[in-house]
């Protein structure tokens, strides 16, 4: 009998569809940051985050919802706390407990449209995600195409670096507005088939074949399971001008 091969055989097909599914899911969680509160000492108040955003492939630029923004800026008035943005990017695992450290860093600077409701935040200094995701300006997802969502749903409480997790939310395009012949510069929004939460806002919706961020989830629909995402075509001039300086040169 012939000597066994020791030679590694090459993943098959379903193999290399799982690592590169594995690596786009992990890419889209490094990228998403969250919106929230934290107080300077003496203050012994715990940072919330209240909404979702993610960092795009522009200089230290990162999206989320302008409701998203508006809210924090009230609540930070009333609270007497800072606006920031929360970047969960590593974590330490031992036997007893996995601690996930975080970098907080104040909001500065952001452009926003209220009809799509869109905001773009530029992040000048202080912590930024290690990953950012590509924004699919011409994507046109029809309806029954996949995307999937990564945020905080109802929002959560950073307790000692213990609590810090977001979470995936995957599903069907419901519809597309005004309709689906529509070019991707025309569409108004979209409806999408999942149970998001108001923490979720913000967040970026990646279409799945092709791994790019095309719209940013606006709100909900009351109990129904469906949500209306705001197309980022439709802000592409603001997005590409922010994190630039007056003369066009990068931040």
């Amino acid at each position: 009998m012939g000597r066994a091969s020791k030679r590694k055989q090459a993943p098959d097909g379903s193999a290399r569809h799982r690592e590169k599914r594995r690596k786009m899911f992990e890419d889209i969680r490094l990228a998403t940051v969250g919106f929230g509160l934290f107080w300077p000492p003496p203050d012994k108040r715990e940072p919330v985050i209240v909404g979702t955003g993610i960092a795009i492939k522009r200089p230290r630029v990162i999206l989320t919802a302008a409701h998203v923004l508006e809210g924090l800026r009230k609540e930070a008035k009333t609270e007497k706390g800072t606006a920031a943005v929360f970047t969960v990017d590593s974590a330490t695992s031992s036997r007893q407990e996995v601690e996930l450290s975080y970098a907080v860093t104040a909001i500065t600077q952001s452009l926003e449209n209220q009809q799509y409701d869109v905001a773009v935040v530029s992040i000048e200094r202080g912590g930024f995600p290690s990953r950012q995701m590509a924004v699919g300006y011409d994507l046109a997802p029809q309806e029954g195409d996949q995307v999937v969502t990564c945020g905080w749903p109802h929002g959560i409480k950073l307790y000692k670096g213990k609590t810090v997790i977001s979470t995936f939310l995957q599903g069907p395009v419901s519809a597309v507005i005004p309709h689906p012949v529509a070019a991707a510069a025309l569409r108004d929004s979209y409806t999408i088939q999942m149970p998001v939460n108001p923490g979720n806002s913000g967040g970026g919706v990646i279409e799945v074949a092709s791994g790019k961020v095309f719209g940013i989830v606006m709100g909900v629909y009351g109990t129904t399971g469906l949500a209306t995402v705001s197309p980022l075509a439709r802000c592409r001039d603001m997005i590409e001008n922010a994190g630039l300086d007056s003369q066009g040169g990068k931040r």
